[in-house]
Order: C-alpha cells, then structure tokens, then sequence
C-alpha cells in the first residue's frame, strides 16, 4: 500500500535522474505528513501533529532504504545504431540496426546492417513512413515498413518498386505506436541525463590555438558516471580549438561519459578534430554519449564525430562517418553511420522486496513511535 501510494503522490520517482537520493529526500520531507498517513494507524491519527517531525522523516529516510533499489534501465541506443523520429536519408551505409520514423527520403542506394551477424534480433532496419523511389537498398537481415508502403515480395523484393537487395523478409506494419514510444523515451532520457550534476571540467583555448580538452574526474571510480556541461560555442565555433581530447585514466572503470551540450544551433565549424586513445577506439567511443539537450539543427560538416549523439529535436547534417550510435529527430548524411552502439544506461527505480535489515529497524522505530503515541492518548485521556 505504501509503494503504492508513493507512486501515485510521485509519479516522477518512475524515473531516476543523477541526483536521485537527493530529489526522492526532498519530495518525501515535502510532502512527511501526507506520507505518514500512510503508515500511523487510524485512531491515532488525530495526535499526528504532536509528534516531532523529526521521527517522521526519520521513517520516511528508512523506508526509502528498504524498498527501493535504484537499477540501470535499457537505453535504446544500447540496441539501435540509428533511430530518427523523422526523416533519414543517406548515400552510404548504418552498420547496425536502424529506426527511421518518419520517411527514407534518400533515393541513391545504401546499406543496413552490413556488421550484423545472424541470428538477428527482430528486424535490422524499419521505416514507419514511406520509402522513397530510388536506386537499390541493402539489407541485412529483416525488414519492417509502414502501411502505407507498396511490399512487392517473390524472387525480386521491393517496395514501392524498389529494390531491396540481399533481405531475408519484408513485412508491413502499423510502426506509429513505436515511433512516438521511441520519440517520448528519447525525451525523458535527455532531460535526465541534462539534470545530472556536472563533475568533471574542460579546458578551453582562449588566447593562443591549442587542444580542447576534457578532463575527467580522477576520483570517479567504478560504475561512476562523468558529466561536462558546456555551450557548444566554446568547442565547436572556437576558432582557437586545433584538437578535441578526452583525458581520462580511469576509462576503464568509468560507467560511461556525459556530455551535456545547451545552444539551439550546433555548427562544428572549427578545423579542430577529435584525437587521442578514447575518442579513436571502440571501447573509449561506446562510453561516450553527446546530449544535445535543446538543439534543433547541427551541423557536423566534414568532421568525423566520435561517440554517441543524443538529440532528439534536432536535425543532424554530416559528410563524414559517426563513430557511434544516434537518436535524432532526423538525419541527412553523405557518409557512414559506425557501430559501437552506446553502453550508456538510463536508471530507474525498481521496487523490490523490501531489504530485512532495515525492515527490523523500522519495525523497532514503529514499536517506538507507538509506544509515544499511546503514551500521548492516555495523557489527553
């Protein structure tokens, strides 16, 4: 009743952001007495302002403990190369699996999945709006398309007349319920990671031309997470920045890295290239996720971008290949989308049993705040 209640009081606690024990302590001290309703029993409910309130968020801080744990939930970039919540076009290749949730509207060929291997995991590319005229896809794997797409399907597979080369099947099907699904999940996964509090630093070119750099934490340690908060100017508009570097010792430990990036427009229009042993290897490039919390449009240009894109209001422009995966509102790219996908987890809260030890501690805090308020009736009586 009483993880009931708190859920449905907050509603927010669904989802965990950075500063969960600090944000679930606040709500729950804001709101003591409507939570301690809860648990005082009825007839003694009238005296409940006659006890400190003190031992009332003393209960609420041990009820916290024993019923919730706070667990890393699935982040879609874990499993997809490429999601666009609109529109996708390209000339070249998605080494993964690819959601596009509005059009492909790119009429040259080009290839999906070709670094996947069999057996696959559901369909390696689906469209849920139409696929445009044009020159022979590539498919590895299975393939989902709207309804609203002509499927032609026997010893040449195309839809709406063309080609579809080297694709196990090709289905059809209402895509829209998962596309807003994949849009509001997207949402609330940049606004959490936005509300994590920064914990690392960067150093910025201002007088001569040198490196950008970010430096992590050395204290972060093990399933530690490191946040940079920065506006996009200092970085990408710099005109001082020759190179872009990741410093980090403890990569190996570290859960993931955080970029938080404010600004409307995003335009990469520095000559500074990212360099260095994490942005160039798979397993520094797989940690590193970029949230473009409030972009609209950025623009890569020519410059190949290591790490992970999260930008879900934001159309992305690229002519050289990204290292690592997107979700975007849409992508118009001349060039290549990488594989690793991101190791990046979203946190939730799970409401398990409840823990034993503190489960004796509270019910020894009851007997006592008991015993106070019968205490309490028989002096009022």
């Amino acid at each position: 009743m009483a993880i009931i209640y708190l859920q449905n009081t907050f509603p927010t606690l669904q989802k965990k952001t950075s500063t969960f024990p600090t944000k679930l302590i606040k709500l729950l001290f804001i709101n003591t007495k409507a939570c301690w309703l809860v648990f005082c029993p009825s007839r003694y409910r009238g005296f409940l302002h006659n006890l400190p309130e003190r031992h009332m968020k003393i209960f609420l801080l041990l009820f916290v403990f024993s019923a919730f744990n706070v667990v890393g939930g699935t982040f879609l970039l874990n499993d997809y190369n490429l999601i666009t919540l609109g529109d996708f076009s390209s000339n070249s290749e998605v080494e993964g699996k690819t959601f596009v949730g509005g059009d492909l509207i790119g009429n040259q060929s080009h290839n999906f999945g070709i670094k996947l291997t069999s057996p696959y995991d559901g369909p390696t590319s689906q469209v849920a709006g139409n696929v445009a005229v044009g020159s022979p896809l590539s498919v590895k794997g299975g393939m989902k398309v709207g309804l609203n797409n002509n499927v032609q399907w026997g010893s040449q597979t195309k839809i709406n007349n063309r080609h579809i080369n080297n694709v196990d099947w090709v289905a059809s099907s209402d895509l829209d319920s998962i596309r807003d699904s994949y849009a509001l999940e997207l949402k609330s996964n940049s606004q959490e990671f936005r509300d994590m509090a920064s914990n690392s630093n960067v150093t910025i070119p201002s007088g001569q031309p040198s490196g950008y750099k970010f430096n992590v934490n050395q204290s972060l340690g093990s399933n530690d997470y490191a946040v940079f908060d920065i506006g996009q100017w200092g970085l990408f508009k710099n005109t001082k920045v020759q190179q872009i570097e990741m410093l980090a010792n403890n990569i190996s430990s570290l859960a993931g890295i955080i970029i938080n990036i404010g600004g409307v427009n995003a335009n990469w229009s520095n000559s500074g290239n990212m360099v260095g042993s994490i942005f160039t290897s798979l397993a520094g490039r797989e940690k590193i996720l970029w949230n473009f919390y409030e972009a609209e449009t950025i623009q890569l240009h020519a410059h190949s971008f290591m790490g992970s894109i999260l930008a879900p209001y934001a159309t992305v422009t690229s002519a050289n290949p990204i290292e690592g995966s997107l979700g975007v509102l849409s992508l118009l790219t001349t060039s290549e989308v990488h594989l690793p996908n991101s190791v990046i987890e979203t946190t939730v809260i799970s409401v398990p049993e409840p823990n034993t030890k503190y489960l004796m501690v509270i019910a020894l805090f009851l007997m006592y705040l008991r015993l106070k308020l019968f205490r309490a009736v028989c002096k009022h009586e």
